[in-house]
């Protein structure tokens, strides 16, 4: 398979990782996954955003993402780009 490279901007990334967090933490968090691949693919995602992401082990982490919630809502794009490929 070609790589696949999705850039997000940092209210993306954090609303993201926080949406796959509370999956991981409550089986689902909402999140309707119908297969064990499509689990795997969102852990694989959720494990690559923690690899980046240092908000989450700040104190100030609810703030922040309250900020970046509020700032991905009102914003006229979704914050990110896909690539396929090198």
């Amino acid at each position: 398979m070609e790589p696949v490279t999705i850039e997000l901007n940092s209210e993306a990334a954090l609303v993201l990782f926080d949406l796959l967090s509370d999956a991981k933490r409550n089986g689902d968090g909402g999140v309707s996954v119908r297969r064990p691949a499509e689990q795997k693919a969102l852990a694989a995602l959720r494990a690559e955003l923690e690899k980046v992401l240092v908000a989450p082990l700040e104190r100030d982490y609810a703030k922040q993402l309250e900020l970046a919630q509020e700032r991905l809502e009102h914003r006229s794009d979704a914050g990110a780009q896909l690539s396929v490929g090198g």
